[in-house]
């Protein structure tokens, strides 16, 4: 249940910042902007996630293989992440 949660977060926050940066016009790289069109009427739209997933698995298993004494750590949400910063302190 706490990944779905999770998903729809960072979906959530994907598609509130795609928004802004259309409406205001934001220029990502060089001169580039994002349209409505690129973000959401595009085969490769940043909103279909399935890419993330296969991508995700594929980079588990190698980081596994080539660094198998370092441990991956996944944090799903922003407090564990300042958790985990505070105990580097």
């Amino acid at each position: 249940m706490r990944r779905v949660a999770v998903v729809g977060t960072k979906l959530w926050r994907l598609f509130k910042r795609t928004l802004r940066r259309i409406a205001t016009r934001d220029v990502l790289w060089g001169t580039n902007e994002e349209t409505f069109r690129q973000a959401f009427l595009r085969r490769k739209s940043l909103l279909l996630c399935k890419t993330h997933w296969r991508g995700r698995r594929r980079y588990e298993a190698h980081f596994a293989t080539l660094l198998p004494h370092v441990r991956l750590l996944r944090l799903f949400e922003p407090a564990e992440a300042e958790r985990l910063l505070k105990g580097l302190r």
